[in-house]
């Protein structure tokens, strides 16, 4: 009745107002159907995916990834590849991943032309078709420039005149649409936001200024993998660094400490969730505890002063970490560890006879940190 409606409107606002009105009624409608995400689906031939990590941890992702992915930008890794949803969310370090369409030429100032014909073209129609059902429900984000709903609006209309299974849905959507904007174009992001994240499953629960887990992957994966570690996590918090490192490959055993007993329950539980074998948890201070065998890799992120410790106490922890991983690392042994102090840290490191093999800043969320590995002299 609406598009009747449409067709019989004698001016082009009320055309666009009762074009609006029937977008809004059908994806209302769609939504009852739920999701169309195919996650097993894998396409007939390659597409070019965009993975998105925090700032500095690009060469993690990048061996994570494996041949053919090379990075495009802070942040930014791309590769091409024939693979499921499924198997295109595996990578641990990844904050998430997107299908990046072709660029489209902006001509004149309009970039909502260029944005239309993207998602319109055989390029966007084959990567959805590829991975879902239709109809295909999206949102739009703008790279830069906030909602710009006006924009959007415009955008969703003429699309759903376009193509009528490509349906704009900010509520109930599969994929977001991020439209960014260059000198050159326009190039849009296709990526799948109905898609269940299974890789960090095992966080049965959290502890105040825990580790994101793509950084504890990255950490581990930083640190190398040797089949016969005894790790330690001397500030074990929730246990995420042991998690990951359970998961990334062969040990012989994990320790953690920490002085908070709550937390070690916490860790406890995750490290069931994450299928360690029989880790050994202990309340107690890096001060006064220290595993009863030789250590040959100690992982941590310790307690930074901007969440946790007041800046005059972070040179003293630090310090004591040293010398504990001094006393407790065997002789091929190395630390793995995050530092919002470089420059300290670096130098009380050397001091206590360690060798640099990794220095990298990342982004930690808000503020910049040092991921380092150290082996003994």
């Amino acid at each position: 009745a609406l598009a009747g409606l449409s067709a019989d409107a004698d001016d082009a606002r009320t055309a666009t107002v009762i074009a609006e009105a029937s977008l809004r009624a059908r994806r209302t409608l769609l939504r009852a159907e739920g999701s169309t995400l195919d996650p097993a689906r894998k396409p007939t031939r390659a597409h070019d995916v965009v993975y998105h990590s925090r700032r500095g941890l690009e060469p993690w992702l990048l061996e994570e990834l494996g041949s053919g992915a090379h990075q495009t930008g802070p942040g930014r890794v791309a590769v091409r590849r024939t693979s499921s949803l499924a198997e295109l969310a595996r990578p641990r370090i990844a904050l998430g991943f997107g299908f990046a369409l072709p660029r489209v030429r902006v001509r004149g100032d309009d970039p909502v032309d260029a944005a239309r014909e993207s998602l319109a073209s055989r390029d966007a129609r084959e990567v959805l078709a590829s991975h879902a059902h239709a109809p295909f429900r999206f949102r739009v984000q703008w790279a830069v420039g906030g909602h710009r709903r006006g924009a959007t609006r415009r955008l969703a209309v003429e699309l759903a005149e376009q193509a009528p299974d490509i349906v704009n849905d900010p509520i109930a959507s599969d994929w977001t649409a991020t439209i960014g904007e260059t000198t050159t174009g326009v190039q849009v992001e296709l990526s799948p936001t109905g898609l269940a994240d299974e890789r960090f499953a095992y966080r049965a629960g959290d502890v105040y200024a825990a580790s994101h887990p793509t950084i504890a992957a990255a950490l581990v994966r930083a640190a190398g993998l040797r089949a016969h570690d005894v790790v330690w996590d001397p500030f074990v918090g929730s246990g995420l660094e042991l998690c990951e490192r359970a998961r990334f490959g062969a040990y012989r055993h994990l320790y953690g400490s920490d002085v908070d007993a709550r937390a070690l329950e916490i860790a406890r539980a995750n490290l069931a969730a994450a299928g360690a074998a029989e880790p050994t948890l202990v309340c107690s201070d890096v001060r006064r505890y220290l595993p009863p065998e030789a250590v040959t890799l100690i992982v941590t992120n310790p307690p930074m002063g901007r969440r946790v410790l007041g800046p005059r106490d972070l040179p003293a922890l630090y310090q004591t970490l040293l010398r504990a991983a001094a006393r407790a690392l065997s002789a091929d042994g190395r630390l793995a560890w995050i530092s919002p102090l470089p420059e300290l840290t670096s130098r009380l490191a050397r001091d206590a006879g360690f060798v640099p093999r990794v220095r990298r800043t990342v982004d930690m969320g808000g503020f910049d940190a040092e991921l380092s590995v150290w082996h003994r002299g």
